[in-house]
């Protein structure tokens, strides 16, 4: 069973990870690494159409149920099925992509809520249309399913990415310049270590200052990895995630398909164990690195 965290947050991982491993099998080994929750990318588990069907959803939760993990959200929305563009100039291309969220979140609701992370770099891109027009669209769009999120207990959380994957929303000031224009309790934000190439603050400084809008945290190295050394800024943005009192799931993601899915949950615990261990002690701005696993 999972055991409950010495602080705010919960320890989640990001389904990939496992590969061609079955899912009821990957929920047992989160479990026996004390990890807390599961995030899934829906392509995963989806059928040809990029739906969850029902009988999925019901094997998920028993899943779940069975090793005592929980439904840590949904992301890479939209990476199925194709065709798939929220900010394209086909205004039926559009309703169809919103649809497809839509019907994502009603999803999250069955598994008990939880946070959508809306990343999907080609998804998103303006492609066919101006940035600004490409922004107003992701604006519509998110309007669009507000209701539907508030009603499935989840939130649609934009994340920012680098303008090297998208010409939309490339940092947190663009993310949070976009949830202030739409203005609905259930869109917020994430905060992803990886992404952090077009920010000119250090994490711990963009945690705190971009605290009232970050409602879940991906887990990874600059490079898409697993941490395996605890930095002094490492220990720092976690500090600070502590300090603004964050509680939501620090989730791993990392892009690429490890040998050994074990290990990466045994470096990955280790790593949240020292970082909640020293989370309360303040800064570490000359504190060396600590090898991890």
């Amino acid at each position: 069973m999972a055991i409950e965290s010495g602080v705010g947050w919960k320890r989640a991982i990001c389904n990939e990870l496992f590969g061609t491993m079955g899912f009821e099998q990957s929920c047992d080994l989160l479990a026996a690494h004390g990890f807390h929750g599961v995030e899934i990318a829906p392509f995963t588990l989806a059928d040809q159409d990029g739906r969850l069907a029902p009988q999925t959803i019901a094997r998920v939760r028993r899943a779940l149920a069975g090793s005592g993990i929980s439904f840590a959200g949904f992301h890479w929305l939209l990476a199925h099925p194709a065709g798939l563009h929220a900010t394209c100039a086909d205004a039926d291309i559009r309703s169809a992509t919103w649809a497809h969220v839509r019907r994502l979140l009603e999803a999250a609701g069955e598994l008990g809520g939880g946070p959508l992370v809306f990343g999907s770099p080609r998804q998103r891109s303006a492609v066919d249309v101006t940035v600004e027009q490409a922004r107003l669209h992701l604006q519509q769009g998110m309007l669009s399913v507000c209701a539907a999120a508030h009603d499935n207990n989840s939130l649609l959380l934009m994340e920012a990415l680098p303008l090297r994957e998208s010409n939309v929303v490339n940092t947190l000031a663009d993310a949070q310049q976009l949830i202030e224009t739409v203005n609905c309790a259930a869109v917020r934000g994430m905060f992803d270590f990886h992404n952090c190439a077009d920010e000119t603050l250090r994490w711990a400084e963009l945690i705190e200052r971009y605290a009232a809008v970050i409602r879940h945290v991906h887990l990874n190295t600059r490079s898409g990895s697993y941490p395996r050394r605890l930095t002094a800024e490492y220990r720092n943005a976690f500090a600070r995630l502590q300090r603004i009192g964050y509680n939501g799931w620090v989730s791993l993601e990392i892009f690429h398909q490890p040998q050994d899915a074990a290990q990466v949950l045994r470096d990955t615990a280790r790593f949240l164990d020292r970082v909640e261990a020293q989370s309360g002690e303040g800064d570490f701005p000359g504190k060396g690195d600590e090898h991890i696993g």
